[in-house]
């Protein structure tokens, strides 16, 4: 008998409480706009009985009315702040009822339940693709965020029996109003669910590249080459590695680029874009790398530049643009070279002008005796340089040619591909014209080898 009488008493009880909060339900069975009145009718409950705030369904009704009043367009104007209400309500009804007892049975209050769970996921969806579509995308994100709120209360409870592992539809709508909104950290929170969870779908490259991009601004490396072990594993025939060149070029010193260069290079494990990418970052180093660097490591580091443009060459011969690049370093030695010997050149006729000036034999030999070191040593600068500049020469001709080989043939050219394959005609035109002339008095036969070469790449000017 006892054991009758409690049980009695329960269900009692859920009675009162039910009729506590029927005339907040009866308003809330109405049009939207009656959701005011469901708010009067629930804080005369407050007023008339301050318990009912003690139990649990009190602030599960809280996020019914508010999330009802944010429904409706005119009132959600002059209550924009509803809707953190009425999850604030919701938030504060499961730390009472952890077990969930009134969402899954409604507990004799219907109207209840997942009711609210539904109202608030959906208005907030709803709400924020209207925002989406008028590209206010701060606006449209604050509602995914409680969407996505409510979305991943559900899942990970399981409310719908799906075992879904995460709300794709808020987390995708989140990420890309968050992205738009230009709010990097939130564009990488929602996209970082979607790339750990695996997703294969096409449409989400975009997303699993902005992921890396974003943690390689941050210069958070554990997280750059988690998510890029994924983007390998899901995308394997996409580029990935240039974002990783893109990673190191942003986070790592000269130094550190060097050794992680040199190490993987002996390894063998570059492929042709990362080759092509160190060949781009030490021959063109950043501002900040050239004032930590001499001369001497200077020009050490654009020879690395070089050996790395060939070595992307190397492995991949459709690479043209390497091979020019590599082809261009090379020609810009020898077109110092060439400067220099030149003004070497001219300062020695200086030197005979200037002695063929003087009238007086004693002063024109004083003065000889005084130049002649000078002089020498000029002799001996361009002798010197005799050495060095055909090497660079031929290196110059033997990469553009396997540049402009490599280019000319291409059905479809991109831009840069046409300015490249254009340069190296005018290049190799240039250096052939310089090799000939160098052998004009020496070598015949010579000769007529670079003047035939020298025509064909003249005869191409500007026929890219």
């Amino acid at each position: 008998m006892k054991r009758f009488l409690i049980l009695a008493l329960s269900v009692l009880s859920i009675g009162v409480y039910a009729q506590k909060y029927e005339k907040v339900q009866t308003y809330l069975m109405f049009t939207p706009a009656q959701s005011m009145n469901a708010k009067t009718e629930l804080d005369k409950i407050t007023t008339e009985k301050p318990k009912a705030l003690d139990k649990s369904e009190y602030w599960l009704w809280k996020a019914r009315v508010y999330s009802s009043v944010f429904n409706d367009s005119a009132l959600r104007t002059a209550n924009a702040g509803a809707i953190g209400t009425a999850w604030e309500a919701f938030s504060k009804y499961t730390q009472m009822d952890p077990d969930l007892k009134l969402i899954k049975d409604d507990a004799g209050m219907p109207g209840l339940g997942m009711t609210v769970v539904d109202q608030i996921y959906v208005n907030t969806i709803n709400i924020g693709l209207e925002h989406f579509k008028k590209e206010q995308w701060p606006e449209a994100l604050d509602m995914f965020q409680y969407a996505y709120k409510m979305g991943d209360f559900v899942t990970k409870k399981d409310l719908r029996g799906n075992k879904q592992a995460y709300d794709t539809i808020s987390v995708t709508y989140a990420g890309y109003a968050a992205q738009n909104a230009k709010k990097t950290d939130d564009a990488l929170k929602y996209y970082s669910i979607l790339v750990n969870s695996k997703v294969k779908d096409e449409s989400y490259l975009q997303q699993y590249k902005f992921v890396l991009i974003g943690y390689s601004d941050k210069k958070d490396s554990a997280s750059f080459y988690k998510y890029l072990a994924i983007a390998k594993e899901v995308y394997p025939k996409e580029g990935w590695d240039e974002f990783e060149s893109d990673f190191i070029n942003k986070n790592y010193n000269i130094d550190q680029k060097i050794a992680y260069y040199k190490r993987h290079d002996a390894a063998n494990d570059l492929s042709p874009m990362q080759y092509f990418q160190f060949g781009d970052d030490f021959s063109n180093p950043t501002a900040e790398d050239k004032k930590s660097l001499d001369s001497l490591k200077l020009e050490a580091l654009k020879a690395e530049g070089l050996d790395a443009y060939k070595k992307a060459f190397g492995k991949d011969s459709k690479l043209g643009i390497a091979a020019f690049n590599a082809g261009v370093i090379s020609y810009n030695v020898f077109s110092k070279l060439d400067d220099k010997q030149r003004d070497n050149i001219r300062a020695i006729q200086d030197i005979n002008t200037k002695k063929a000036e003087i009238k007086d034999p004693a002063k024109k030999k004083a003065f000889e005796q005084n130049s002649k070191a000078t002089i020498d040593a000029l002799k001996a600068a361009n002798a010197g340089i005799d050495v060095t500049i055909i090497k660079s020469a031929d290196e110059a001709i033997e990469w553009l040619e396997k540049a402009y080989n490599a280019m000319k043939d291409i059905a479809k050219r991109t831009k840069v591909e046409t300015n490249c394959l254009n340069k190296s005609v005018d290049l190799l035109a240039n250096v052939f014209s310089y090799r000939r002339d160098k052998v004009k008095t020496k070598d015949p036969k010579a000769y007529d080898a670079f003047d035939a070469k020298y025509k064909v790449y003249d005869a191409l000017h500007d026929k890219y």
